[in-house]
Protein backbone atom coordinates (compact mmCIF):
# COMPACT_ATOMS: atom_id res chain seq x y z
CA UNK A 1 0.00 0.00 0.00
CA UNK A 2 1.34 3.37 -0.95
CA UNK A 3 0.18 6.56 0.70
CA UNK A 4 -0.07 10.22 -0.17
CA UNK A 5 1.69 12.74 2.07
CA UNK A 6 -1.47 13.81 3.90
CA UNK A 7 -2.18 10.20 4.89
CA UNK A 8 1.33 9.81 6.30
CA UNK A 9 0.83 12.97 8.37
CA UNK A 10 -2.50 11.69 9.73
CA UNK A 11 -1.04 8.29 10.65
CA UNK A 12 1.90 9.91 12.43
CA UNK A 13 -0.49 12.26 14.24
CA UNK A 14 -2.65 9.36 15.45
CA UNK A 15 0.47 7.48 16.60
CA UNK A 16 1.51 10.59 18.54
CA UNK A 17 -1.96 11.03 20.03
CA UNK A 18 -2.23 7.44 21.25
CA UNK A 19 1.29 7.51 22.67
CA UNK A 20 0.63 10.78 24.52
CA UNK A 21 -2.67 9.43 25.81
CA UNK A 22 -1.41 6.02 26.90
CA UNK A 23 2.08 6.87 28.12
CA UNK A 24 1.92 10.61 28.85
CA UNK A 25 4.87 11.49 26.63
CA UNK A 26 5.38 12.14 22.93
CA UNK A 27 6.49 9.28 20.70
CA UNK A 28 8.61 11.67 18.61
CA UNK A 29 9.33 15.37 18.27
CA UNK A 30 6.73 17.06 16.08
CA UNK A 31 5.09 20.44 15.70
CA UNK A 32 1.62 19.73 14.34
CA UNK A 33 -0.37 22.71 13.06
CA UNK A 34 -3.97 23.33 12.01
CA UNK A 35 -4.30 24.45 8.39
CA UNK A 36 -7.40 24.84 6.21
CA UNK A 37 -7.38 21.29 4.87
CA UNK A 38 -6.28 19.59 8.03
CA UNK A 39 -3.37 19.03 10.30
CA UNK A 40 0.17 19.45 9.06
CA UNK A 41 3.58 18.74 10.51
CA UNK A 42 5.59 21.46 8.71
CA UNK A 43 8.90 19.57 8.57
CA UNK A 44 7.19 16.52 7.08
CA UNK A 45 5.20 18.75 4.75
CA UNK A 46 8.38 20.35 3.40
CA UNK A 47 9.90 16.94 2.72
CA UNK A 48 6.84 15.47 1.02
CA UNK A 49 5.09 18.43 -0.63
CA UNK A 50 6.71 17.70 -3.99
CA UNK A 51 4.69 14.50 -4.20
CA UNK A 52 1.41 16.44 -4.15
CA UNK A 53 -1.48 13.99 -4.47
CA UNK A 54 0.81 11.31 -5.93
CA UNK A 55 1.74 8.27 -3.94
CA UNK A 56 4.98 8.45 -2.05
CA UNK A 57 7.25 5.44 -1.63
CA UNK A 58 6.04 3.08 1.04
CA UNK A 59 7.35 4.66 4.24
CA UNK A 60 6.58 1.75 6.53
CA UNK A 61 8.19 -1.07 4.58
CA UNK A 62 10.79 -1.79 7.23
CA UNK A 63 10.25 -0.49 10.71
CA UNK A 64 13.56 -2.11 11.70
CA UNK A 65 15.37 0.46 9.52
CA UNK A 66 14.07 3.18 11.84
CA UNK A 67 13.74 1.62 15.26
CA UNK A 68 15.20 -1.47 16.90
CA UNK A 69 12.90 -4.35 17.80
CA UNK A 70 14.33 -3.96 21.32
CA UNK A 71 12.94 -0.43 21.60
CA UNK A 72 9.97 -0.40 24.01
CA UNK A 73 7.91 1.55 21.44
CA UNK A 74 8.48 -0.91 18.59
CA UNK A 75 5.43 -3.08 19.27
CA UNK A 76 3.22 -0.03 19.89
CA UNK A 77 4.23 1.52 16.55
CA UNK A 78 3.94 -1.73 14.61
CA UNK A 79 0.52 -2.68 15.99
CA UNK A 80 -1.16 0.71 15.64
CA UNK A 81 0.37 1.41 12.24
CA UNK A 82 -0.84 -1.93 10.90
CA UNK A 83 -4.38 -1.08 12.03
CA UNK A 84 -4.20 2.41 10.50
CA UNK A 85 -2.83 1.16 7.17
CA UNK A 86 -6.03 -0.87 6.80
CA UNK A 87 -8.20 2.25 7.11
CA UNK A 88 -9.40 4.23 4.12
CA UNK A 89 -8.17 7.75 3.39
CA UNK A 90 -11.67 9.07 4.14
CA UNK A 91 -11.61 7.36 7.57
CA UNK A 92 -8.32 9.11 8.39
CA UNK A 93 -9.68 12.50 7.27
CA UNK A 94 -12.91 12.09 9.24
CA UNK A 95 -11.04 10.88 12.32
CA UNK A 96 -8.68 13.83 12.57
CA UNK A 97 -11.37 16.39 11.60
CA UNK A 98 -14.26 15.27 13.77
CA UNK A 99 -15.75 17.24 16.65
CA UNK A 100 -13.41 15.60 19.21
CA UNK A 101 -10.24 16.47 17.33
CA UNK A 102 -7.55 18.87 18.45
CA UNK A 103 -7.53 20.23 14.88
CA UNK A 104 -11.21 21.21 15.21
CA UNK A 105 -10.54 22.79 18.61
CA UNK A 106 -7.82 25.18 17.39
CA UNK A 107 -8.58 25.63 13.67
CA UNK A 108 -9.33 29.13 12.37
CA UNK A 109 -10.47 29.38 8.75
CA UNK A 110 -7.89 30.88 6.42
CA UNK A 111 -5.03 30.72 8.93
CA UNK A 112 -1.91 28.58 8.84
CA UNK A 113 0.66 27.85 11.49
CA UNK A 114 -1.85 27.45 14.34
CA UNK A 115 -0.04 25.16 16.79
CA UNK A 116 -1.68 21.94 17.93
CA UNK A 117 0.12 21.42 21.22
CA UNK A 118 0.85 18.10 22.87
CA UNK A 119 -1.64 19.17 25.54
CA UNK A 120 -4.31 19.61 22.81
CA UNK A 121 -3.42 16.22 21.36
CA UNK A 122 -3.54 14.52 24.76
CA UNK A 123 -6.92 16.18 25.35
CA UNK A 124 -8.19 14.71 22.10
CA UNK A 125 -7.15 11.24 23.26
CA UNK A 126 -9.04 11.80 26.53
CA UNK A 127 -12.18 12.99 24.67
CA UNK A 128 -12.17 9.85 22.54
Amino acid sequence: MELVASEVAKILYILQMFHLGKYGKPLFHANFEAWDFGLVEPNLYKKLKGAGADNIPRWYSSLEDTISRDDPDYEFIENLTNVLLEKSPSFLVNYVHDSKSAWKKVYKKGEKNIPITNEDIRGEYARR
